[in-house]
């Protein structure tokens, strides 16, 4: 390849390099802490409330439709207008182990449900999702975090959908082998669900709440004049690439196409900036000279 086509892939990774800063990164995480229906826990006793130190659980051992029947938690929240739609959610548990353990298992189950607020029917049916940890070698106390996927379009028939509201049912269950000793105790439950963009769910009656039109004028002024600057400083770069271009090859031609853009430059700079704009617009009648005297001393 000849070496000034080099200048073609390098002006690519400049423009790359330029607009890559520039790019939001949109793709966040809302945790939600959800109800937890503590008159049940109340009523029952069951989870038992444990507490180490600062920090207080429910204790869970594994459930059974007997004695155990009420060793599980409910809780629920609603969707959010900041989710994104269209992505799965994650139900966070943070767990510590009432006893030490050595290579053993404890699994926990998530039931849940979701409701249109209205309109709706409630079923009777949840999904449900299971999730098993191995504990290695741990000390008694030693924390372990568990996340439980809530696929949104599990039911094709019942998608996920803003301002739903999603039932949960949390158990321990019989681990696959190796059960652990002792009881798993949940300390923390988080709901993680994806935020898009703000125009997702920030309306115009939204902003019209905390701003006013005056200063929405003023933002929007000031956002053209950064994309104004922008666009000047992208076409003085390919200016230089197109002046530095002709004088590293010496060819009329390119000569040329550095003086017409040089001076169609130069005129857009002049109308926000004299100096610089004036500037340019010299350094192309230059370089439509350069071209010329090229010419017509034969070397073209």
């Amino acid at each position: 390849m000849k070496r000034w086509l080099w200048c073609i892939p390098a002006g690519l990774l400049a423009t790359v390099l330029i607009w890559t800063p520039l790019r939001a990164v949109d793709i966040t995480f809302l945790e939600i802490l959800p109800d937890i229906d503590q008159v049940r826990i109340g009523a029952t006793g069951k989870p038992t409330e444990v507490q180490r130190g600062l920090s207080q659980g429910l204790s869970f051992p594994i459930w059974n439709s007997g004695a155990n029947v009420n060793e599980q938690v409910f809780f629920s929240i609603v969707v959010p207008p900041q989710w994104a739609g269209e992505s799965n959610l994650e139900v966070d548990l943070a767990i510590w182990l009432g006893t030490a353990n050595t290579d053993n298992k404890f699994q926990f189950e998530l039931a849940w449900q979701n409701v249109r607020q209205d309109g709706d029917v409630v079923p009777t049916t949840s999904t449900i999702t299971t999730l098993e940890s191995d504990t290695g070698t741990a000390v008694q106390f030693a924390t372990f975090n568990q996340t439980l996927t809530i696929v949104w379009d599990v039911d094709s028939d019942r998608l996920l959908a803003i301002e739903d509201h999603i039932s949960f049912r949390l158990r321990r269950i019989a681990a696959s082998a190796d059960e652990i000793s002792g009881e798993a105790v949940v300390f923390h439950i988080g709901v993680h669900v994806e935020r898009g963009d703000l125009d997702t769910f920030l309306t115009a009656e939204d902003i019209a709440d905390f701003i006013t039109e005056g200063q929405v004028e003023e933002l929007a002024d000031v956002l053209a004049t950064q994309v104004v600057s922008l666009n000047l400083i992208i076409q003085l770069a390919a200016t230089a690439l197109l002046v530095g271009l002709a004088f590293w090859r010496r060819h009329f031609f390119l000569f040329i196409i550095a003086g017409v853009a040089s001076m169609i430059f130069g005129v857009q700079f002049a109308d926000t900036y004299l100096a610089i704009g004036v500037t340019i617009a010299v350094v192309g009648i230059f370089m439509l000279y350069r071209s010329l005297m090229i010419v017509l001393s034969g070397r073209s």
